[in-house]
């Protein structure tokens, strides 16, 4: 302490007077303290007299130069010489200055002010202004850029909004940081509004922020980075009416959003970009992270809990000893919204006295407020002065009409609690007395009752009437803190929340503290009622509850394995069904050709799926034609050619509509009794057709006596002249190559290896060739002539076709075809391009004898077509004449886009192989089989969930979204064609009326939800006592009923008709021995919770305390035990 006096003392200029008391040398610090400041404030007064003495100079030489008759101004002079440019943020002013050349920034003058700033250049010119508001002068710098220099300013209060850079004269001044003008436009703080983010880049070092504002003004739009976050002012125009109205403002009104961003990130180097529907903001991260939520946490506050006050909850215990019928609680529209109902207080005795615990009747009506007068063991109540009564606030919002806030993200968890919220015999337990006292607190596999606390809280304050939308923060961060994949803001799938929050509040409310250790139940030939019966029974010991009681429901699975033909049959409960969508279609048009060349061709449309593989098509040829998919071949035919032979194996994704699938009826071996010859035959023409314009000048033949000479070794092309010849031989040398053109189409031909005779071939090529090609031989016969210039080279000689005698060497043409007379065509071996094999292989006439196809892989049909030869043909290709049936015929060639809802039930239900990686373990053969299962329904729940499967993993790595229509039922969803189980005591068919619907909107990589839903007549399922409306996060609007079936439709909730459901009755009882040595931490977590919920149901009726009052006070009550005696649920 000596040692730091002596530092100060020294740097204040005083003389320490000795060591002294500690008391002295705390006073002297503080008198050090005082004169150092006082030093500096002389010395910020002393800067700013000279500033001003250098302005009143200024002034002075400048009237000087005025009184000696200058006409030109230097001050504006100077003005129009710099000129200069501003922008502002939040916290600071830039003015940039274009120099017009590079120069160093200490050869620059910066004198700055609070309300004043001039610079200096070496050059002599000068740049002043006076500020719009005032700055800090001492933060003041100067940057030079190029040939700029950008001087920064500090603003006084952040918070005024500069209109311009210069004060203009007789503008009225700015108000005081704590004043506020009159005329200024309304700003609005946007807390929690819709938006979405993603982080992408290399590294991860840019996220993207996406916020849903429809039609913000480009002019009016501001958008301040710092390192910390950003903020964003704007104004929309008057055609987003909807969110105009959803804040009270106008489209003067300003807009403010402000981010704190969970780690830093460079301001300089982020960006926005404003769209009609959405601006995006892109921010660079200073250190590449993935972040598991875009905004940071706000500190925990520690808020002084209030005052208990005199009516406080108490939960009733949780003996059973009836069930109250559902048509004792008050509907809905018996409460009007201005008449509040009476309020009943139920006195309970605490059962941690130990007394015999009586307690009166509930009260009658689940949607009225709830208060139970707490006695304390052994006090009096209070007087009355003290509690005095509450006057009920007014209603808001009609009963029913109440949003939730978008905290961010939360969509889905927003329509998942409407559609529950919406549940009546759900909704009617959380409202009334009864879920309190099946509270489990001491299920390890809950949250010790927490959530299921939350959700009444939430239920309450849905259905008051109080609030037009509610914040579900509490029941967030609960959930958080059980399942960590909802920490933060990220997207979530709605079905994925709300199997984990029906899974929380079941073991919340579970009325089975002790589950005893049940086995699985087999089969074993039993009859499937006993064995479904006594699966139900186990599961009843292990799970009671009222999510039981309503959601859940029982399957049969049945597995047959493909090789010992075992059959296994369980029994297993269900929450919700997930049914599949018929995968996405195409239709394949195929071009089916029978083995007997004298059936007429048939064109078949196949419907079949998006990712089918050949064997699929084959099986499906099959029900049309009733050939076996193993005597099929398909190829793929193109100009002509064959392009592809398709396995069994292969997938038809690649294949396109425009593509031509040929389908080859083949000889079964089964049939022949011995090894059958296939094999695949193309047609060609030997001599292409004659040019008739030259290949060189282009000139076009038209007399006959100018007739072009073609070129003798392609046969392709045709000249004038030999100079014609000449002048094109470089460029079509690299083309001159003998290659017959491919007519008709391609086939296939099979027959036994025995019968596989030279003559048998060319017959069965010929009745196959005739589908597709005309062949006309000409009735006189020409005489062979000769000329040796088929053989010369075309650079040599170009042969004239009508006056010359050709005859076409073995070599180019057909590569010995066992050439005969009467023949129309050659056979000849090629390879799969189409062109002569390179081998010794000949096929030849040998009379009787079978030919040899080893080596053989494709035969080319060459027809004689050149009339220089003897037994020419005519030939040329024609088009197939296809039969096809009606039914094809009216197929369309175009995907369907109607679904149905049986359509998915039927595919549920529907038996399945199962995948490789899926094998069932078979106990007959003791191996792992891909055996066929199947599901079917036996016990059907009173509010059954069918899920959409719209979201579906290709290649296991990406995910895909399905977003064809599915029409479903409204009323009278019949599930009679699926439900296998018992008939019901009236025989009445299981019939189910929709009250619910959630919708996805969007894709995967964005997406928004929101919620239909009605609250159906306790008495008639297909009437309603509130209508359907449209929850869209704190936005609740009345819809009609067609409106509800959409194509974004993705859970359907629904009620079964005519099968009434009672509420238990929870009577309080004894404390328990067991239940008597509770721990601490037990203890003090039920009071908590007791506190809890008193507190929030009574501030449903406190009309001076706001929503954020009550939520900061339950949020102090609990943190501040927790942090005092507890580390946490357990």
């Amino acid at each position: 302490k000596e040692i730091c006096r002596s530092r100060i003392f020294r740097a204040c200029g005083l003389e320490a007077e000795g060591p002294g008391t500690e008391g002295d040398a705390e006073k002297n610090c503080s008198k050090a303290q005082t004169v150092a400041y006082q030093k500096t404030s002389r010395r910020r007064l002393k800067r700013i007299r000279c500033n001003m003495e250098g302005k009143r100079l200024e002034n002075k030489r400048r009237k000087e130069k005025e009184n000696s008759g200058k006409e030109v101004d230097i001050r504006a002079e100077k003005k129009r010489i710099l000129k200069h440019d501003w922008s502002q943020t939040r916290a600071e002013v830039s003015a940039t200055l274009d120099v017009g050349f590079p120069l160093d920034s200490n050869q620059v003058t910066l004198e700055c002010t609070d309300c004043q700033c001039s610079v200096t250049l070496p050059d002599g010119r000068q740049w002043q202004c006076e500020l719009y508001a005032p700055v800090v002068a001492e933060c003041t710098s100067l940057v030079q850029k190029s040939k700029k220099v950008v001087v920064k300013m500090v603003k006084q209060d952040p918070n005024i909004d500069w209109q311009q850079l210069e004060k203009v004269e007789g503008s009225p001044s700015l108000p005081s940081s704590d004043e506020e003008l009159k005329d200024e436009n309304p700003t609005v703080e946007l807390v929690g509004p819709k938006y979405d983010y993603y982080e992408s880049g290399a590294n991860g070092d840019t996220v993207t922020v996406t916020l849903f504002v429809k039609s913000i003004s480009k002019e009016a739009l501001a958008v301040d980075f710092d390192e910390r976050g950003f903020l964003v002012k704007f104004h929309t125009k008057n055609t987003n009416t909807e969110f105009l109205e959803q804040h009270g403002a106008s489209e003067e009104t300003t807009f403010t959003w402000r981010v704190n961003v969970k780690e830093a990130i460079l301001p300089e180097e982020c960006r926005y970009r404003l769209s009609p529907c959405k601006l995006e903001l892109i921010l660079k991260k200073k250190v590449p992270s993935r972040w598991s939520s875009l905004e940071l946490a706000p500190p925990a506050k520690k808020i002084e809990p209030l005052p208990a006050p005199s009516n406080t909850w108490v939960p009733v215990s949780r003996n059973v000893q009836g069930r109250t019928p559902l048509s004792n609680v008050a509907p809905v529209h018996q409460l009007t919204n201005n008449v509040q109902p009476s309020v009943q207080p139920v006195t309970v005795l605490d059962s941690c006295a130990g007394d015999a615990s009586t307690a009166s009747a509930a009260l009658s009506d689940p949607l009225s407020k709830k208060v139970i007068n707490k006695l304390e063991p052994r006090l009096p109540p209070a007087p009355p002065a003290l509690a005095p009564p509450v006057p009920a606030p007014p209603v808001v919002v009609a009963r029913g009409y109440t949003g939730l806030d978008n905290l961010g993200n939360t969509c889905f968890m927003n329509a998942v609690l409407q559609c529950l919220a919406n549940t009546r015999e759900f909704r009617d337990y959380f409202l009334s007395a009864t879920f309190q006292g099946e509270l489990n607190r001491d299920n390890p596999l809950g949250m010790h009752g927490e959530l299921a606390v939350a959700f009444a809280v939430l239920v309450s304050w849905l259905w008051s009437g109080k609030q037009r939308s509610f914040a579900p923060d509490r029941l967030k961060r609960l959930i958080s803190i059980k399942a960590s994949q909802f920490t933060g803001f990220a997207q979530h799938d709605a079905q994925e929340f709300m199997a984990f929050l029906l899974d929380g509040l079941h073991e919340d409310l579970n009325r089975i503290h002790n589950k005893p250790y049940v086995e699985r139940v087999e089969s074993n030939g039993r009859p499937d009622s006993v064995v479904a019966d006594e699966s139900w029974s186990n599961y009843k010991l292990r799970n009671d509850s009222i999510v039981v009681d309503l959601f859940q429901g029982q399957y049969k699975s049945t597995v047959i394995c493909p090789k010992c033909h075992k059959v296994s049959i369980s029994f297993d409960p269900f929450l919700y069904l997930t049914v599949p969508l018929p995968k996405r279609q195409r239709v394949f048009v195929v071009h089916f050709f029978a083995l007997d060349p004298q059936s007429v061709p048939v064109k078949l449309r196949v419907r079949l799926n998006h990712d089918a593989k050949i064997q699929d098509l084959k099986e499906e040829i099959f029900k049309k034609t009733k050939v076996s998919p193993k005597n099929l071949r398909l190829l793929e035919v193109y100009n002509r050619r064959i392009y592809k032979v398709y396995g069994r194996e292969e997938s038809l994704v690649g294949v396109t509509p425009k593509d031509q699938i040929f389908a080859f009826e083949v000889l079964d071996r089964d049939v022949a009794r011995e090894r059958v010859v296939e094999v695949a035959v193309v047609q060609r023409a030997l001599m292409p057709p004659l040019a008739n314009t030259c290949s060189s000048c282009g000139k076009e033949c038209v007399a006959e006596q100018d007739k072009l000479k073609r070129c003798t070794r392609c046969f392709r092309v045709g000249y004038c002249n030999r100079v014609c010849q000449t002048n094109h031989w470089q460029q079509h040398k690299s083309a001159c190559k003998f290659c017959p053109e491919l007519v008709g189409l391609p086939f296939v031909v099979s027959m036994p290896a025995s019968q596989a005779t030279y003559q048998n071939l060319c017959r069965l090529m010929e009745a196959h060739s005739r589908h597709s090609v005309n062949v006309f031989q000409p009735p006189v016969e020409s005489s062979k002539r000769t000329l040796e210039a088929a053989t010369a080279a075309c650079t040599n000689e170009v042969a004239d076709v009508n006056n010359q005698e050709v005859e076409i060497h073995a070599d180019s043409v057909s590569q010995g075809a066992g050439d005969s007379s009467g023949a129309m065509f050659t056979v000849t071996s090629v390879s799969s391009e189409n062109t002569d094999c390179k081998t010794d292989f000949i096929l030849e006439d040998e009379g009787n004898e079978p030919l040899d196809f080893s080596g053989v892989i494709r035969l080319a049909m060459d027809w004689k077509n050149d009339q220089r030869q003897g037994n020419y043909v005519l030939v040329e290709s024609k088009e197939v004449e296809y039969a096809m049936s009606e039914d094809d015929r009216n197929m369309s060639i175009y995907e369907e886009d109607g679904i149905t809802l049986d359509q998915c039930l039927r595919l549920f239900t529907e038996p399945e192989v199962l995948d490789p990686q899926e094998a069932w373990y078979c106990p007959g053969c003791r191996e792992h089989r891909q055996a066929t299962k199947e599901f079917s329904l036996w016990r059907l729940p009173v509010v059954l969930v069918i899920q959409l499967k719209r979201f579906s993993f290709t290649r296991s790595i990406f995910r895909d979204k399905i977003d064809k229509m599915v029409d479903f039922p409204v009323y009278g969803l019949d599930m009679s064609p699926y439900y296998c189980g018992p008939g019901t005591s009236d025989g009445n068919p299981p019939i189910y009326d929709l009250f619910a619907v959630t919708n996805h909107h969007g894709g995967m990589l964005g997406g928004h939800y929101t919620a239909f839903a009605r609250c159906i007549d306790p008495v008639d399922t297909r009437l309603s006592e509130i209508g359907w409306r449209l929850f869209d996060d704190s936005r609740v609007v009345d819809v009609s009923d067609p409106r509800v079936v959409t194509a974004s439709a993705y859970m359907l909730f629904y009620r079964r008709r005519g099968v009434p459901f009672d509420l238990p009755t929870v009577a309080p009882r004894p404390l328990s021995s067991a239940s008597r040595h509770v721990p601490v931490q037990s203890q003090k977590l039920v009071k908590d919770q007791e506190n809890l919920l008193g507190q929030e149901l009574a501030s449903l009726s406190d009309s001076n305390n706001n929503r954020r009052v009550c939520e900061s006070s339950d949020d102090s009550t609990m943190d501040d035990d927790d942090d005092d005696d507890m580390n946490g649920p357990d």
